[in-house]
């Protein structure tokens, strides 16, 4: 079965095997995110975004929580984008506990301490960031993000720059700071 959701890719669209994905996907395409672009799209007070861009996110974080939603146990983890675009979601606390209650029957808290607490802890977020982006590949069958793309854990905590102790490459070597 072909998926034709907004959410699956565009062309070549991703088999959706799993009637969880399905029934989750029809629960987060009913939220309304539209004030949490409007607030990200803002100029002083969001992220500046434009339209496009703010489109383009908004359908990675309904990813991201379908992703959620059918793992509700694993160690999903977002990457800096669809981080912000949640973070934006959480501040409008009513409407995000709405959803949750809607979309996952409880509330989803946000840890965003995962891989800060010792290189351990950096090493299990890395390994989270590959089976997130393994499993997105398994859902949506595309790439959760480019070759390139990066979850925080591979940035200094201190200044986001940089490499850090975390990635095996000593001191940030934008901030110069040590962070074991």
């Amino acid at each position: 079965m072909r998926s034709n959701l907004a959410l699956a890719t565009p062309a070549g669209a991703a088999v959706i095997h799993d009637f969880a994905v399905l029934e989750g996907m029809d629960k987060i395409r009913s939220i309304d995110l539209s004030m949490v672009k409007l607030k990200l799209m803002d100029k002083e007070e969001g992220q500046g975004w434009d339209q496009e861009y703010a489109d383009y996110v908004e359908t990675r974080y309904r990813r991201y929580l379908c992703m959620v939603y059918v793992s509700r146990h694993g160690a999903n983890v977002p990457t800096r984008d669809i981080d912000l675009f949640w973070h934006q979601h959480i501040l409008d606390t009513r409407a995000y506990a709405d959803d949750c209650q809607h979309v996952f029957g409880e509330f989803i808290h946000h840890f965003p301490y995962f891989g800060m607490r010792s290189e351990a802890d950096a090493k299990n977020l890395l390994a989270s960031f590959e089976e997130t982006k393994a499993l997105h590949l398994d859902l949506f069958g595309e790439p959760y993000c480019d070759d390139d793309c990066t979850t925080d854990a591979s940035k200094c905590h201190k200044c986001g720059g940089g490499k850090c102790t975390r990635c095996g490459h000593g001191k940030c070597v934008t901030c110069k700071s040590k962070t074991s």
